[in-house]
């Protein structure tokens, strides 16, 4: 099971990832350095020529852009496989620190304006993964996973209206709509109270 911490900025990209590019840009850091000093020094002294030297500072840049493209492209593709998932976050909203106690819950995560949480209750941070592991919990990740792939499958859009239709059905949610039209609108009827009683005052 995936349980996560969401970060701030909504990206998921692992330490692992993180790791790797910083590995990768030191070494090449380290190897461009070497090159061009070893490139300037053969150049004072007479070994190469200025032709020469300008030669070498091309390829070296040439192959810093294709570097710089290459872990661009590698960041996109991780983006682009972690675009949809549906995960378990504990403390989204930093309460634990304050209250003891934090909130368990299923995150689906279609796009940065597109995520939606249920609750599934409140736990301790030694104690959260046991909630996490719960069958309510595991029932509600499988059907969330399910919707997803079918969204993915049908290629339908990724908002959460879609997922709305699917995980509520059609009928339920026409319901709710319906509903909220037949509610009365009191707003014009509280002014005019909140009127008289100032008008008494």
């Amino acid at each position: 099971m995936d349980f996560r911490h969401e970060d701030r900025t909504g990206h998921n990209v692992t330490r692992q990832d993180k790791n790797a590019l910083h590995i990768a840009l030191h070494v090449t850091q380290k190897c461009v350095t070497h090159l061009l000093l070893s490139c300037v020094t053969h150049q004072l002294n007479n070994l190469i020529s200025v032709d020469l030297l300008i030669f070498t500072l091309k390829i070296v840049k040439s192959r810093l852009l294709f570097l710089a493209s290459l872990l661009n492209e590698t960041v996109k593709i991780r983006t682009e496989m972690e675009k949809q998932f549906v995960d378990v976050i504990y403390d989204r909203r930093k309460l634990a620190a304050k209250r003891g106690n934090g909130y368990v819950e299923v995150r689906v995560y279609l796009g940065r304006n597109e995520r939606k949480y249920f609750p599934m209750g409140m736990a301790a941070p030694d104690e959260w993964e046991a909630l996490a592991s719960s069958e309510a919990v595991t029932q509600l990740l499988h059907k969330c996973k399910k919707i997803v792939t079918a969204m993915e499958v049908l290629g339908e859009e990724m908002t959460m209206e879609n997922f709305n239709l699917h995980y509520f059905g059609e009928d339920a949610l026409k319901k709710e709509e319906e509903n909220k039209a037949k509610e009365p609108d009191n707003s014009k009827k509280n002014f005019i109270t909140y009127m008289e009683l100032t008008l008494e005052g």
